[in-house]
């Protein structure tokens, strides 16, 4: 079975699954689909839903509408950082741009994502003073970070309740508060 949302997104159903995934197709709109599990079928409902780019001219248009001219470079780290919600370091963009036959420089990679950052098209998120993530979610929230594997992961929306902040500095005025818990593997 087939099924359209009111914005034309094609989503793909399979009848039986057991679970129930939300997944933001943008900003204040949300489908429901089955968990289907791991499988490009997946794997392209999760890319359609997210509102990210899927194509190469889908990416050039989104560079565009944030201000940033889409040169070749920008659209190859563009087409990783972008493809759905997640979180990478300039390292890890870097290694996929490789295995895809990308010769970007890591001086490309950090100006990029630098640029992108400040235009809005991701976010920057230190976890401690070696350790910068590039996240593709915009939004103010709050996250997970490994100090084991390195992995930094979404806390989901609502989890985290903060009932005061202390009284700003003077002059000053409240831009966000986001908040990293630092985790380890037990044993």
């Amino acid at each position: 079975m087939v099924d359209r949302c009111r914005c034309a997104s094609e989503l793909h159903y399979r009848p039986g699954a057991a679970e129930i995934r939300l997944v933001r197709h943008f900003e204040n709109h949300y489908h429901l689909f089955p968990n289907i599990g791991p499988g490009p079928s997946l794997y392209w409902v999760q890319n359609r839903t997210a509102g990210v780019p899927v194509n190469r001219q889908e990416v050039e248009k989104r560079l565009e509408s944030h201000g940033v001219m889409p040169t070749p470079q920008r659209v190859d780290v563009a087409n990783i950082l972008l493809e759905r919600p997640q979180h990478l370091s300039a390292e890890q963009i870097l290694e996929r741009l490789r295995e895809r036959g990308s010769r970007v420089s890591k001086a490309t990679i950090y100006n990029t994502l630098k640029l992108f950052s400040d235009k809005g098209l991701a976010r920057e998120v230190n976890v401690d003073p070696s350790r910068l993530f590039y996240d593709s979610t915009t939004h103010p929230h709050h996250h997970f970070y490994n100090v084991d594997t390195g992995q930094l992961s979404d806390i989901p929306p609502g989890r985290v309740a903060i009932m005061e902040v202390p009284e700003l500095p003077a002059g000053t005025e409240q831009e966000s508060v986001e908040l990293i818990i630092r985790v380890r593997n037990k044993g």
